[in-house]
């Protein structure tokens, strides 16, 4: 029993040093070349060395290297280096936990060619995206952008690229419990990967084979695949593959209730996760361990861990994470007799799980496979040759052929008699609601008609603007991107005219993405109705001040706060910030040449507390203040004042959303004053 630790430190020790072999060689090479001050063969070697220290799971040392040779591909405008320096980047920060710089790096590569380094494409940096998605919780976006990448890769002859595809639509499905569908995907992976020499890949298939075979009640399987996952992970020396590994056969333990097994190897796996920096990793050995001194009636121990994984959970941002650790420690909580924070921690985990699964997410998961479904039939034909080259099979094409194109009648079938079924059942409720209608008078009966459109009306338009405003974003982030390097590469070459056409690309671009983020903020703006909480007022204003600190020096302008004290209120921070910083932009934007002065105020009036920002500014005329928070309306030209004529809009959405109203008051030339109200909130009211 003792032996097992033992040889798995030998394990670990022997891959150390044959990464630190490969790591000394690059080391003692860069030092000769830092003498030559050669650029090129510098930024090759910090990337290999980079790619190295990952191999060897030294995260730090190897995103500081791939900044070295993001830095000097900058300087040469070495494009082929910058494209895949920027996508190992992001891997390196996913696998250190650190998902925010790792979804920023993917996204940059994705500005850069490629295709043009070791067979790399755009495809697999929005794997990378995908990954990210997925582990912030987000399965709709994450889901949507895995099928894009398989549906791009499945015309490439790249086996790799799309075991992994199916690898990570794979683990979309098993962190939302749709395990049946995990399993087909792990599958798919694993026979693509198995005749291939990557064994990384390996082993992350037979873990999720193993993960979702033992959620499925197959505990042996489980146990077969999980034993096989750490030996390939010793064999290679993989810490990552062992810490995994060692995690998932603590949780069979756990279940198995051999709890004196379970934490030898949970404590293992914590410890080389601690080693590697991987905190994602950490939250799932931290909470099994947790469930052991549960069920061992260690409460006060449980709540140390569970607390322990929480903070780990918050620092990554990870929803999935803290949805599940609120539920726990609900649970311990209560064992504990805390029915005031089992109560609590009830409450987030209620709250955020229906943000994570809903059934608006799973239909729009089953559209995006649809439309992955619909592409992939234009490329059947070619597909099926590689499919066979893959897998291995010595099938007649033409009988493929046949089996596919049944396949593919039969998914369409039962698409069409569940949208017929769908149909019939929306007739049929359409028709209960129609009787009951009947027996409302005509006039409740149009207004009740004229509300729902409203609501499909208004429900469409802010999905419109979201979808419109962020897919716009990609290929106007790409024109930004080619426009300053052929402005860098033969801008001395233009003549006067050449510039001023540059000029007007580069201010169109510039106004676009204005428009464009006007428009996602007002998409966002009062949709997330399940997750506000008391906010303090002062931290918000304090933060406010912050973010405009230079835009009020730079224009001389001056803040003054009258009220007495800012309250706390039942907002989201975020869109309270939003409120305030729009209101407070136009207070020193529209000022005609004076000195801008801005006064903000609170008073509680009526069960409301009522905000005002006023200004000394040009003032609004009576025939334009109806006008002010509609969509786009602008009241000066656009050389006068920029902007896009969405703020003051965006703004009455989220005073909407909070129950309170938004007006003003103007005269023309002596300035402005927008009033708006929250409501005091329930818990004051019971304090008073």
């Amino acid at each position: 029993m003792r032996l097992k630790p033992l040889i798995l430190l030998l394990f670990l020790f022997s891959s150390v040093r044959i990464s630190a072999g490969e790591i000394d060689s690059l080391l003692q090479r860069l030092s000769r070349i830092e003498e030559d001050h050669d650029t090129q063969e510098l930024t090759t070697v910090y990337f290999d060395l980079a790619r190295a220290y990952f191999r060897a799971e030294d995260y730090p040392n190897a995103i500081a290297n791939h900044k070295k040779s993001i830095k000097l591909s900058k300087e040469t405008s070495n494009l082929k280096y910058l494209g895949i320096n920027y996508y190992s980047l992001g891997k390196t920060y996913q696998r250190h936990s650190n998902y925010s710089e790792a979804l920023e790096a993917f996204t940059l590569s994705i500005g850069y060619d490629l295709d043009s380094y070791d067979g790399y494409s755009v495809s697999k940096a929005y794997s990378g995206i995908a990954t990210i998605y997925r582990s912030l919780g987000e399965y709709e976006k994450a889901y949507d952008m895995q099928m894009k990448t398989l549906a791009i890769l499945e015309t490439k002859d790249d086996p790799t690229a799309i075991a992994g595809c199916h690898y990570n639509l794979a683990g979309i499905f098993f962190y939302q419990k749709q395990f049946k569908s995990a399993l087909e995907h792990y599958n798919k992976a694993y026979e693509i990967i198995k005749p291939l020499d990557e064994p990384r890949l390996q082993y992350s298939c037979l873990g999720g084979l193993g993960s979702v075979y033992y959620q499925l009640g197959e505990k042996q399987k489980a146990l077969e695949f999980n034993r096989n996952a750490l030996e390939l992970a010793k064999k290679i020396g993989y810490k990552t593959g062992i810490a995994y590994s060692l995690g998932n056969m603590g949780s069979q333990y756990t279940k198995d209730k051999n709890f004196e097994k379970a934490r030898e190897v949970l404590m293992e796996s914590i410890k080389i996760k601690k080693e590697i920096g991987d905190s994602w990793g950490q939250i799932g050995s931290l909470g099994t361990l947790a469930e052991v001194e549960m069920d061992s009636k260690n409460f006060k121990i449980a709540l140390g861990l569970y607390k322990e994984a929480l903070k780990l959970a918050e620092l990554i941002d990870s929803d999935p994470r803290k949805a599940e650790l609120y539920k726990d420690m609900s649970k311990c909580h209560q064992e504990l007799g805390n029915q005031k924070q089992s109560y609590i921690f009830l409450n987030k985990y209620v709250e955020l799980k229906d943000n994570l699964i809903n059934e608006k997410t799973v239909e729009e998961m089953g559209r995006s496979k649809n439309r992955y479904e619909i592409q992939k039939k234009e490329h059947e034909i070619s597909m099926l040759k590689k499919e066979n080259q893959l897998l291995g099979l010595d099938k007649k094409v033409q009988k493929l052929q046949i089996y596919i194109f049944a396949i593919a009648a039969f998914f369409l079938l039962t698409f069409v008699m569940w949208f017929i079924r769908r149909l019939n059942f929306s007739k049929k409720m359409n028709t209960l609601l129609e009787d009951k209608n009947d027996l409302l008078n005509s006039k409740n009966d149009e207004i009740e008609n004229a509300n729902t459109e409203l609501e499909k009306s208004n429900t469409n338009l802010t999905q419109f603007a979201y979808v419109a405003s962020h897919d716009l974003k990609e290929p106007l982030r790409m024109i930004h991107s080619y426009t300053t390097l052929l402005k860098r590469k033969y801008g001395d070459s233009f003549d006067e005219t050449g510039h001023e056409f540059m000029h007007y690309i580069t201010d169109a671009v510039s106004r676009m993405q204005t428009l464009l983020d006007d428009l996602l903020d007002f998409s966002r703006a009062g949709s997330s109705k399940g997750m506000a909480g008391l906010i303090d007022t002062k931290d918000v204003v304090d933060m406010v001040r912050a973010n405009l600190r230079h835009r009020f020096e730079s224009e001389g302008a001056t803040l003054i706060l009258k009220a007495d004290y800012f309250p706390v209120v039942k907002a989201h921070r975020t869109q309270l910030v939003q409120l305030l910083q729009n209101l407070l932009s136009n207070g020193i934007k529209f000022v005609g040449g004076k000195m801008p002065m801005v006064e903000l105020n609170c008073v509680e009036d009526k069960g409301f507390y009522k905000f005002s920002v006023r200004d000394n500014g040009i003032g609004i005329s009576d025939e334009n203040k109806s006008k002010v928070f509609e969509m786009f309306t602008r009241l000066h030209d656009k050389t006068e004042y920029e902007g896009t004529g969405i703020g003051l809009a965006t703004c009455k959405r989220i005073v909407d959303s909070l129950g309170g109203q938004i007006w003003l008051e103007s005269e023309v030339g002596k300035g402005t004053t927008f009033f708006f109200t929250i409501p005091v909130p329930k818990e004051e009211h019971a304090m008073a």
